[in-house]
């Protein structure tokens, strides 16, 4: 251990040519008053069996100058700043001219210029530090010399150094010139930890600087010790995203504080720690309310920027208010079983896995009948002869595995074989129709429309119409039919509801594209919520905030597996917490 003292260099005073004394705690007489400070110290660091290594200061053009006067009987002249050192190596020693470290103050640069003067003394203490590889440093500092802001430049030198290594803060000392005593103010200058660890616990949810502030005082009180845990196990929970225990923690956070606030004749330190916590209590907000949600927390941990723990709240806790919102949910008892069982393997309960990758396969008509694989030509026969205006039920004979589907649609089809004139406002006998009917009016046939949108989108990455754009661009039923006989197999096995016939590589790469995830699970959703696997109480806002999650969920996971893709705030895609924040608000105005 080596112990460094720091301090600002003051003036000796002079009365009718001769320097005025002063004796401080009756025993420490000194010309100049950081000598009491250097003397104090000495005493204090003697009884632990150590000793003062190297002194530190800012000399102003003051200290810098001559002074003439007589000394023991003799005519002395030397700067205030010699006279310092010769004081201090004439009472101890063992320091030597190399222990002492000086920093140029210039007294007549504006306030501005003067404080960038801690910037070298800053570097100089560093330098000793690593001139002293593997010790640890204690400073001391002498809080009595220097100019009107002398103090803020020593607390800014301090701060500057609080991230070294191996460099600790020892006493702080002020000596009282009027009362002729040497005042410990460590804990003056502790409080500035204080304050710096509610700013670290406010802004970042950590408790290192307010352990560092308690770590000396084993006489805690018993709410406050409580009080601490808590805090740590909160800043834990969110620093390493144990959402199982977010909540639970708020809720005793909460509770703690409550208990620490009201505990009366609190010791002074306990006190200000209690104006601490209520600057805490203020920045947290709702989040220490009784009414807290959990929207409230994704919301705190986005306004913290702590993004990644927000996005995993949002993949665990969002399916949960989907299904409690009645989003989309079921009431089946078994169906809740089924999910439970699908869920297991990725940790997720039955509401979670009820969101993200639930599917009953082959129920999604009444019947429950499954399906067998079809070919790409027997659709396109299907079609061909549709368009050729023969009998429906003799068109879907070409692809007989899907009657169940083919024979409405192609009714569909037939029934409003002008709906596309009227969407475009050309029909004279119909007003214009806007987008949302057409889904009301014929939801079989724009649910191929959406399909063929979907693929063009997929494919090509250059591709920018809307799904409006492209109803526009149908001139009639025809065109419809000519697009679907181009759809490949995944497509038109999207459009049947029939599985794939081959699983090639080019499907495969296909499968992985985030897009096509989505279109192949809102198909999914589309079937449930039609055949009452999946319920809903918001029919018009499901698949919106469905696809809302998923978006969220699939970013998680880009930024998991550190993917370029992550954080997108500088790309054209939307920020990630803009994402969150727009989704919450969604979810809320339910």
């Amino acid at each position: 251990m080596k112990n460094i003292l720091f301090s600002f260099l003051s003036f000796i005073h002079l009365d009718n040519g001769s320097f005025v004394s002063t004796t401080y705690e009756k025993k420490y007489k000194c010309i100049q008053t950081n000598e009491s400070a250097v003397e104090y110290l000495m005493d204090v660091l003697a009884e632990q069996g150590e000793t003062l290594d190297a002194l530190f200061y800012f000399s102003s053009r003051k200290t810098k100058e001559k002074l003439c006067f007589l000394f023991d009987g003799k005519a002395e002249a030397h700067t205030h700043e010699e006279w310092f050192k010769m004081r201090i190596m004439e009472k101890f020693p063992a320091l030597t001219e190399d222990d002492f470290y000086a920093v140029d103050y210039d007294e007549e640069k504006d306030t501005n210029e003067s404080i960038l003067q801690i910037i070298p003394m800053t570097e100089k203490i560093k330098k000793f530090i690593a001139d002293n590889p593997g010790i640890q440093v204690r400073l001391h500092a002498d809080m009595t010399g220097g100019f009107r802001h002398a103090s803020m430049m020593m607390l800014s030198v301090m701060q500057l150094l609080r991230t070294e290594q191996f460099l600790e803060i020892g006493k702080v000392v002020y000596s009282n010139w009027q009362r002729r005593i040497i005042e410990d103010v460590t804990e003056v200058h502790r409080m500035y930890t204080l304050v710096s660890g509610a700013d670290e616990f406010v802004n970042f949810g950590s408790v290192t600087e307010i352990d560092k502030y308690f770590e000396s005082k084993p006489e805690l009180s018993e709410k406050l010790d409580k009080l601490l845990n808590t805090m740590r196990r909160f800043s834990y929970a969110v620093k390493i995203c144990r959402t199982n225990k977010i909540e639970e923690y708020v809720k005793q956070l909460r509770k703690r504080i409550n208990e620490f606030k009201d505990e009366p004749g609190k010791p002074i330190r306990e006190e200000i720690f209690s104006q601490i916590i209520s600057l805490i209590s203020k920045e947290y907000g709702v989040l220490l309310s009784s009414s807290a949600t959990r929207t409230d927390i994704i919301r705190w941990c986005i306004k913290k920027g702590f993004l990644q723990q927000a996005m995993t709240l949002c993949t665990e806790w969002l399916p949960e208010m989907l299904v409690d919102k009645k989003i989309c949910y079921t009431d089946d008892a078994m169906r809740k079983l089924n999910a439970e069982k699908q869920g297991m393997d990725m940790n997720q309960n039955w509401k979670q896995a009820f969101i993200i990758s639930y599917n009953e396969k082959n129920r999604y008509s009444k019947q429950g009948a499954s399906v067998q694989p079809v070919s790409q030509e027997g659709l396109n026969k299907a079609l061909a002869d549709f368009t050729a205006g023969k009998n429906i039920a003799e068109c879907a004979e070409a692809v007989p595995e899907a009657k169940q589907f083919l024979i409405p649609f192609f009714t569909e089809c037939r029934k409003h074989a002008n709906i596309f004139q009227r969407i475009k406002g050309i029909d004279a006998k119909h007003k214009k129709l806007r987008i949302f009917e057409f889904k009301q009016i014929a939801p079989l046939m724009e649910r191929a429309c959406r399909i063929e949108w979907r693929r063009n989108v997929i494919q090509d990455v250059n591709y920018k119409d809307s799904f409006e754009q492209l109803i526009e661009r149908i001139q009639n039923v025809d065109g419809l039919m000519a697009r679907l006989a181009n759809l490949p197999d995944e497509y038109y096995c999207m459009l049947l509801n029939v599985e794939k016939k081959v699983k090639n590589k080019k499907t495969e790469t296909v499968f992985q594209d985030d897009n096509y995830k989505w279109q192949a699970r809102a198909l999914q959703y589309e079937a449930m919520f039609k055949a009452g696997i999946m319920e809903t109480k918001y029919p018009d806002k499901a698949m919106d905030l469905l696809k809302g999650y998923f978006d969220i969920r699939v970013e998680r996971n880009h930024i998991n597996h550190a993917n370029g893709d992550g954080l997108s705030g500088e790309e054209s895609r939307t920020p990630i917490d803009v994402m969150m924040l727009n989704y919450l608000d969604k979810l809320q105005r339910i």
